[in-house]
């Protein structure tokens, strides 16, 4: 797994706290991905930046038959004009392709993907501040799936994230985006990740929202049980049978701060804790 900042003339994406205005706050604390940690970003603009993910060295035979992406998001922009898109690129080939229009697999855009009549103003589908006076955390995931026959096509994918401004100067202070996942399995036979920490419990998205899941790591396919505790260690969940992606929601949480324990059917046990603020 590689992340590169792309060390073209006048990039502005930066990793560091936010130290805006409205772009001031993170939810993983204390850093950001952000265009520019201080400043507004300039106009006529071209940023990007690439993660990048290939199979194990050594275990080619390996499928790639399962892939998410994800990460919440946050945007002051002029409205529907400048803003940000998502590319993908298969097997070193160097073609990108607008996430929205990827057919190498089927892909599943479970949550916030941008319509295709919302265009920057340069004619791309992306992410533009469609909403004037509105600057709330948004989240963003798709799923790819390839069936077991082409499930060796890939041995590699890149995904490019752009940001692009046009020539008039508004002093709007841009993109910042956290809690970036990505994750690749091989569901034909033995599951591989490809995830910032396989060892962990990811909670996506977050802030947490009607759609919000409890992503156990990919070699862990079932829960055994789940128990959900409020802050006077009252058991508020019990729940078992469950597949490795909980739904939040379901359950009818009220606003607080909850903790958390999973037993896979593996044995292996996880804990950790959630804040509710407004479903």
């Amino acid at each position: 797994f590689q992340f590169n900042i792309l060390d073209t003339p006048g990039n502005i994406w930066q990793i560091g706290p936010p130290l805006k205005n409205i772009l001031d706050t993170t939810l993983t604390p204390p850093n950001v991905l952000i265009t520019d940690t201080i400043n507004p970003y300039p106009p006529n603009n071209i940023s990007s930046f690439e993660l990048r993910f290939r199979k194990p060295y050594g275990y080619d035979w390996l499928c790639w038959s399962y892939m998410t992406f994800g990460f919440s998001y946050k945007i002051d922009t002029d409205t529907l004009r400048d803003g940000f898109y998502i590319e993908i690129s298969y097997n070193g080939s160097n073609e990108w392709t607008n996430i929205l229009y990827d057919d190498v697999a089927d892909v599943i855009f479970f949550h916030g993907i941008y319509p295709e009549t919302d265009t920057l103003f340069n004619g791309e589908s992306g992410f533009s501040r469609i909403v004037d006076s509105v600057w709330d955390w948004g989240s963003f995931g798709c799923e790819w799936f390839w069936d077991n026959e082409n499930a060796d096509l890939i041995d590699s994918a890149a995904i490019r994230v752009t940001f692009i401004s046009d020539s008039i100067d508004t002093q709007k202070e841009g993109v910042m985006l956290d809690f970036i996942i990505v994750v690749v399995e091989d569901r034909c036979s033995v599951s591989v990740n490809a995830i910032q920490n396989n060892k962990q419990v990811v909670i996506f998205p977050n802030p947490v929202t009607q759609e919000s899941m409890i992503i156990l790591p990919g070699n862990d396919f079932m829960v055994d049980n789940l128990i959900v505790y409020d802050v006077a260690g009252r058991v508020i969940i019990d729940d078992s049978d469950i597949s490795n992606k909980i739904l939040i929601g379901k359950y009818g949480l009220l606003q607080g701060i909850y903790f958390y324990t999973i037993i896979s059917c593996n044995g292996t046990i996880y804990n950790g804790k959630f804040i509710i603020t407004n479903l």
